[in-house]
This record gives C-alpha cells, sequence and structure tokens, in this order.
C-alpha cells in the first residue's frame, strides 16, 4: 500500500500548527476581553463597560457615539483585592507559556535530528 503522505511532511505540517495555535494563545494572554463587565453609574466614573483581563482592567468611558476614551490599569502581585482565581490564572498562564516555548525549542530540535540523523551531532 502506498502512503501519499510523508512522515517528515505530517511532522512539519504539525509543528507548524502546533507554532500558530501557541502564537495565538499567548497573544490572547494579553487581550483585556477575559471578562465583560458593565458598571452602573457612581460618583468616581460614570456607566459603561469593564473589561478584566488577567493582567489589566480597562474602564471606557463614552464620549459621543463614535469615540470613546479607555482608561487601563495594570494589575501586580502586590494587588490584595484580586480574586485568588486571577492570581492562580496569571501563574499558570505564565507556566503555560514557557513550557510551549521550551516544547517549541524541543520539537526544533528533534526534527533537525530526524532529518539530518544522529550522526551529524557530533561533527
Amino acid at each position: 500500500m502506498l502512503l501519499f503522505i510523508n512522515s517528515a511532511n505530517c511532522q512539519v505540517a504539525g509543528f507548524a500548527i502546533a507554532t500558530v495555535g501557541w502564537i495565538l494563545t499567548t497573544t490572547s494572554m494579553g487581550l483585556v476581553e477575559w471578562r465583560v463587565w458593565h458598571m452602573n453609574n457612581t460618583s468616581l466614573f460614570p456607566s459603561g463597560p469593564v473589561c478584566v483581563g488577567m493582567w489589566k482592567v480597562c474602564i471606557y468611558h463614552p464620549i459621543s457615539n463614535y469615540n470613546r476614551t479607555k482608561l487601563c490599569r495594570h494589575f501586580s502581585y502586590r494587588d490584595t483585592y484580586l480574586p485568588l482565581d486571577i492570581h492562580v490564572s496569571q501563574n499558570l498562564l505564565l507556566v503555560a507559556s514557557i513550557l510551549g516555548l521550551l516544547g517549541r525549542a524541543s520539537i526544533i530540535f528533534a526534527l533537525r535530528n530526524a532529518s539530518m540523523g544522529p550522526s551529524s551531532i557530533g561533527n
């Protein structure tokens, strides 16, 4: 039986898809649209949407129908008002991103060894 798909092509395609997925995942970590709330009119801020992310919170102030300003504040590890799930998620996302980077490096090394052979390492 003939195989029309080369094993090396499948490995490279899998690496490319996994790399695109890792890039999109690390990019989504910086987005503030993880939680979207509506804040009622308070003495400090007018009513409007509030976007809460893993690393910062942004409050949107509508000025007109087409224009709005954005006020953002970055979280720090010293913020005691943050819920425990935000702190845990920050740490897990950071660890997952670093492990993804190490996984990319090991896959590159494995694909290099598979295509060139292990005898070219010592030379």
